[in-house]
């Protein structure tokens, strides 16, 4: 298994002040949205260079200097209503070579699962998640209405890759076009009540 856990991936002052920058993106962005199937709110930030510095440490701690940042997807698992967190096996189809699963804050142990292998997801910890090769998933949600996991998944590719020109690319295109793209790239998403 090429996936790995580390735990406390960041000093204190650092994690905390990523789990600010986290939460006010949270509490202010307007694109954060709700996606029913998965049971969690979802959405692309940008991080600062303090964080990128930090994070980029880290990758290249535990994986070398040849990959960086794509992009940043910002995630808080929540129930809502009749809509309960889950995440079913699967292989992903990203555009990246590895994930960097950070865990910001959580109420909850809820593990994720790679190869049969659980890796534990506590605050300040990173998961470098080789996830478009190796089989993941969480087991039953196992929180309540008042629990939650907040979650940044750092996209990391090779530097030399084409896949930056393409990410770029749509970095590029005007705030409304972004929105309505990435509003129709949540796989199975559904209003409740729909067939």
């Amino acid at each position: 298994m090429r996936s790995f856990g580390i735990e406390n991936i960041f000093s204190e002052d650092d994690y905390l002040y990523l789990k600010n920058y986290i939460y006010n993106n949270i509490n202010t962005a307007s694109d954060f949205i709700y996606t029913e199937y998965y049971g969690r709110w979802w959405n692309i930030v940008e991080l600062d260079d303090r964080i990128n510095t930090f994070i980029m440490e880290a990758v290249r701690k535990h994986l070398g200097d040849n990959l960086v940042i794509a992009f940043n997807q910002c995630i808080k698992y929540q129930k809502i209503g009749d809509c309960i967190p889950k995440l079913e096996p699967h292989t992903d189809h990203f555009y990246n070579d590895y994930t960097l699963d950070i865990t910001i804050d959580t109420t909850l142990n809820w593990p994720l699962e790679i190869e049969g292998q659980y890796l534990s997801c506590s605050n300040n910890s990173g998961i470098f998640l080789d996830g478009n090769n190796e089989n993941h998933s969480r087991p039953e949600y196992p929180g309540s209405d008042n629990d939650y996991m907040v979650m940044l998944y750092v996209n990391l590719v090779d530097q030399n890759s084409d896949i930056l020109n393409k990410i770029n690319a749509m970095k590029g295109l005007s705030e409304n076009t972004r929105k309505m793209l990435l509003s129709r790239m949540i796989p199975r998403q559904h209003k409740k009540g729909a067939e």
